[in-house]
């Protein structure tokens, strides 16, 4: 049985609305679980991937969704299916125009399995960023009981006149809501295990020109890590192989793998891809496809531990440029389902005082940028600095 459940208040007489929502990108503090990313697709109907939307496992509440209108707009209704697999049960709608200060429209719980529309309207008022927030759980659902589940987002209003635009800045205040590591199993074994046998701490890289060596860019940040790293474990105790290349895609990325193999292979392989992607405007489909051969080969042939290292956002002087975020969550989606720990860049530098400061003019990490990165790879592996 479906439900609708509507505000009290109404849409502006003779506007032209539409539901500014759909397909816009949006960021979950939780992991997403794996295929399950249907939050804004159009699909008000499906309780299965990928036209249902799904958090992750974690214990970790509330859990927060935002999604991004690509402009401020004037927005007077929001609408939120719940689905029939259950768990999801007290959630808040909130909007904002800077992704920071937030305003509370509605509260509401759901109930455990019953499909039903929260359909909420309001008077006018100018957003960009809208918010769910998931307090708490049913504890029965569909893929466990920390795993909340939603059809669909629907967002009504108008666009302003200049339409939407697509902005690093704007990434970087998105990346705000997310965890800058997400550590894994493998992750803790590494600490437990390996770390301390001693002895040279072999690490590669694979990536495009955010990892990689450019005479106009300066040292790329695994050279930081190079020197934090032989810090804590002493000069000349770490073997450094930077594999990455300017426009180096995934699908180079497999031809690189054999000197990280062999006899002694590395400990550690970062992948560091997107940015290039994303400057180029890279088929999505094409880069998801290229991304998951690369770890599939990666993991028959080298026994490392593999982390991803996101793109970090491109910050151009004009406030506009390509965005990394799609790119960045097609790897986090393969990472979420062979349980690779990953490091996200943008929420590394959204989290620094001042994360326009990690940037030289063109968009380039600075030295800041760079030893921020660094440090947080080191972090992960050691649980500290």
């Amino acid at each position: 049985m479906c439900w609708l459940l509507l505000g009290a208040s109404c849409l502006p007489a003779g506007a032209a609305v539409e539901n500014l929502a759909l397909n816009r990108p949006y960021v979950c503090s939780d992991l997403v679980l794996p295929g399950w990313t249907g939050l804004t697709d159009g699909v008000t109907d499906s309780d299965a991937a990928p036209g249902c939307f799904a958090t992750g496992g974690s214990g970790q509440f509330p859990k927060q969704v935002v999604v991004d209108l690509g402009a401020v707009c004037t927005i007077s209704k929001i609408t939120l299916i719940n689905s029939a697999n259950g768990n999801t049960k007290r959630v808040a709608l909130s909007v904002s125009r800077d992704a920071k200060d937030f305003e509370q429209l509605r509260e509401y719980y759901f109930p455990a399995e019953a499909v039903q529309t929260l359909a909420h309207s309001f008077a006018p008022r100018q957003a960009r960023y809208v918010r769910i927030t998931l307090y708490d759980t049913w504890g029965d659902g569909a893929q466990g009981p920390n795993c909340l589940f939603l059809r669909e987002l629907q967002v009504f209003g108008e666009l302003p006149a200049g339409g939407r635009t697509t902005s690093g800045r704007e990434e970087l205040r998105l990346a705000r809501l997310q965890p800058p590591l997400v550590a894994t199993a493998a992750v803790t074994l590494f600490r437990r295990y390996r770390l301390p046998l001693g002895g040279k701490l072999r690490v590669g890289v694979l990536g495009d020109s955010f990892a990689a060596a450019t005479e106009q860019d300066g040292e790329p940040w695994p050279v930081a890590l190079t020197t934090q790293m032989e810090a804590t474990l002493g000069a000349g105790q770490v073997e450094m192989l930077n594999l990455a290349a300017v426009n180096q895609g995934p699908a180079e990325g497999v031809a690189q793998l054999p000197p990280l193999g062999g006899k002694d292979p590395a400990d550690v392989i970062l992948l560091a891809y997107g940015k290039d992607a994303a400057r180029a405007r890279a088929d999505l489909t094409g880069f998801r496809k290229a991304w998951q051969a690369l770890v599939d080969k990666l993991e028959q042939q080298i026994p490392a531990l593999v982390i991803i290292v996101t793109p970090p956002p491109i910050v151009e002087e004009s406030g506009k440029g390509p965005s990394v975020l799609p790119y960045a969550q097609a790897e986090e989606q393969l990472a979420a389902y062979r349980a690779l720990p990953i490091v996200r860049s943008a929420s590394v530098l959204a989290a620094a005082a001042d994360p326009l400061g990690c940037y030289a003019p063109g968009g380039e990490l600075n030295d800041n940028g760079k030893t921020l990165i660094a440090k947080a790879v080191k972090r992960l592996l050691w649980g500290s600095e």
